[in-house]
């Protein structure tokens, strides 16, 4: 039974140790993970454990794998670092020794320098209308959510420009928040179908919530189309969780086809919520549904049923 014992014993090697992850910047938290090669048949495994450099690297001087487990993992936060520096991380077992080798390294913490911040004031964007450009209240509504959506893909670089500059105004804390309605400026007939419009937007920028409305878009019924007296669900997300006290985006549907709720509140931590519209009249109609947050607008459609 001794010898069975021993056997046992003698098959607990250590097989090694990893760092995660393998390039980790000063204040980081940095994984350390230990390995035997098979599991664990003492009531516990002790592995000592060093570093070459305990100022950059403070790991802990042993880890502990339970009976019947094949591995355990410390973590640590990586010391200041001057430049970019090699560590060794060792392991110790049974008179085995592993190390990270020059696998794991700590370089210094980057440091970004936000842009100079802007004053409010206001934004002014060119959109291309693909379309009729006969149909100008269409395309010019259009425009208008060119220049308020909150999608990133949708954003005028000015508008990217200004939040960002916003943010760095206030520590990473920062809102845009428009004013007034988009004002027409100008539209041009490029060629027949592309119209150009350009729209103006004045806003202000103080410290607040940084979030802003990421999607909109209907979850049911399956068809885009419903009957008077019917009923279509939305969601509305977020692009970050809403903040202590909330915020509240409003809700509107200008035609009238449609009855809608004129507010969403999304309370702290919320990043979707929900509502419903009911078709009130205008057979044979789309009806858009705006949601606005701090100046930002998305919009889904409803078609209403003959």
């Amino acid at each position: 039974m001794a010898t069975a014992l021993g056997s046992l014993a003698a098959a607990q090697s250590l097989s090694s140790i990893t760092a995660s992850p393998t390039s980790a910047s000063t204040g980081q938290t940095v994984t350390v993970t230990v390995n035997l090669s098979d599991k664990c048949r003492n009531a516990s495994c002790v592995i000592a454990l060093s570093s070459s450099n305990a100022a950059i690297a403070p790991i802990a001087a042993s880890v502990t794998i339970s009976y019947d487990r094949k591995s355990a993992s410390k973590t640590f936060v990586a010391g200041s670092a001057a430049a970019k520096t090699t560590i060794t991380l060792s392991a110790v077992y049974n008179g085995v020794t592993k190390t990270t080798g020059s696998t794991f390294s700590v370089s210094p913490a980057v440091v970004v320098t936000p842009p100079p911040p802007v004053p409010a004031g206001t934004i002014v964007a060119t959109y291309s209308h693909d379309g009729d450009s006969l149909r100008t209240q269409e395309g010019w509504q259009y425009a208008t959510e060119y220049l308020s959506s909150a999608a990133a893909d949708l954003y005028p670089n000015a508008i990217k420009a200004k939040y960002a500059a916003c943010l760095a105004a206030h520590g990473g804390n920062g809102q845009l928040t428009a004013v007034g309605d988009v004002v027409r400026k100008s539209m041009v007939t490029v060629y027949p179908g592309i119209s150009r419009y350009t729209v103006e937007q004045n806003f202000t920028c103080a410290a607040g919530y940084t979030g802003w409305l990421a999607t909109s878009k209907q979850t049911s019924p399956a068809s885009a189309w419903i009957s008077i007296g019917a009923t279509a669900s939305f969601e509305i997300c977020l692009v970050k969780p809403a903040p202590a006290g909330g915020v509240v985006a409003q809700l509107s549907a200008p035609n009238g086809f449609v009855s809608v709720p004129t507010s969403l509140t999304f309370a702290a931590g919320e990043t979707c919520k929900s509502f419903t519209a009911t078709a009130v009249k205008g057979q044979g109609n789309v009806e858009r549904i705006y949601t606005i947050l701090n100046g930002y607008r998305l919009s889904s459609n409803v078609g209403i049923n003959f």
